[in-house]
């Protein structure tokens, strides 16, 4: 059970990431598992919301979470790219997949690498419709 290895373990660095380095490996495997089970249950929940700015607001907050907290597996990251992509949040997608394969666990798969190569072009592809609309500033911008 998770919560007893991490309640045998003591208080630790609690999630802290400047005290990541303090923890035996065993608690930190266990707090990322914690957390994964965690996030996977969240963007559940996200998914049968029906108001994209709650969407957008659920999103935001869970990478924010995930980006100062505990480590986090790439599947993790790879799952909210693809929740970010879906309501057509590319740059929020980009990023989650770039953390995805670059996750210490390297167990993003090889459809995270091929989803950030989409958004890639997804994106360019937005910004050169801007620019050849007259928007150079708002191109320049992204």
């Amino acid at each position: 059970n998770l919560n007893r290895l991490l309640s045998e373990e003591g208080a630790g660095a609690g999630g802290d990431p400047r005290l990541m380095n303090t923890m035996s490996p065993r608690r930190m495997k266990a707090e990322s598992a914690m957390t994964e089970a965690k996030v996977m249950e969240e963007l559940a929940k996200v998914r049968s919301v029906n108001d994209p700015e709650e969407v957008t607001m659920l999103l935001n907050a869970m990478q924010f979470q995930l980006g100062n907290g505990a480590m986090v597996s790439g599947r993790v990251w790879e799952k909210l790219g693809g929740a970010w992509a879906d309501i057509g949040g590319f740059d929020n997608a980009i990023e989650a997949y770039r953390r995805a394969l670059r996750a210490r666990s390297g167990n993003a798969s090889l459809g995270a690498m091929e989803q950030l190569g989409n958004l890639l072009v997804r994106r360019a592809q937005q910004v050169w419709a801007m620019a050849k609309a007259g928007d150079v500033e708002g191109a320049n911008t992204v």
